[in-house]
Formats: C-alpha cells, structure tokens, sequence
C-alpha cells in the first residue's frame, strides 16, 4: 500500500535517475547499511526507514526531512557576507543599547 511517504521516496529517486544500487552504495558511506528489498520496500510503503536513515535520505536527495515526512517544502535562503554582517552589526547594537538602557533604568531607581 503506498503512502504519501513512499511516493515521495520513490519519486525523488527517479527524478535524479538513481538506481536503487546507487542509494544504497550512499547510504553505506554514512555507514546504514540496507538491501534493495528495503528500498523497494519503502517506495511500496510496506516499511518505513528509520528516523535516521530519513535523515541520510533527505541529504541523498537534497531535500528537507519534512519534505519527505509531511510533503511541507520550506525554502531556506542564504545570505551573503555582507548581509551576514549587516545583520550580526545590527544584533550588536542592539543588544548594546538594550544593556546600556537597563543600566541607566537601574541608576535611575537607585537615586
């Protein structure tokens, strides 16, 4: 009986035109160690692969691990150096005027 996470499996093994021999061959890089019979397993949704082995899975076909779980597809951007700096600029300044904020509140109540 297939299931939402078998077809997902199946499907995203195909589209990078892997065989089943070539997941396994990667899975045993990160030392899990399955059979064929277990991957067409998976992809017939008579099992299910360990939390651990989705893991590995989700990196095999560069997707997210709720992707394959739930079907949820999250994008996730990558900032560039600047914007990077920006930001970390911005946290620090923040956080200073937060402290120096909380430290004229306390001389305040103090006199």
């Amino acid at each position: 009986m297939e299931t939402s996470l078998s077809i997902r499996l199946k499907t995203l093994r195909k589209s990078l035109s892997m065989s089943t021999a070539h997941v396994i061959k990667m899975l045993k890089k990160n030392n899990i160690s399955y059979s064929e019979q277990s991957i067409y397993k998976w992809e017939q949704g008579s099992a299910v692969p360990s939390l651990e082995t989705l893991k590995e899975l989700s990196k095999i076909y560069d997707c997210n691990i709720s992707y394959l779980i739930e079907g949820k597809k999250y994008k996730y951007m990558r900032i560039t150096p600047s914007e990077n700096y920006l930001l970390n600029t911005y946290r620090t300044d923040f956080l200073f005027r937060s402290i120096i904020t909380q430290v004229i509140k306390k001389l305040d109540r103090s006199h």
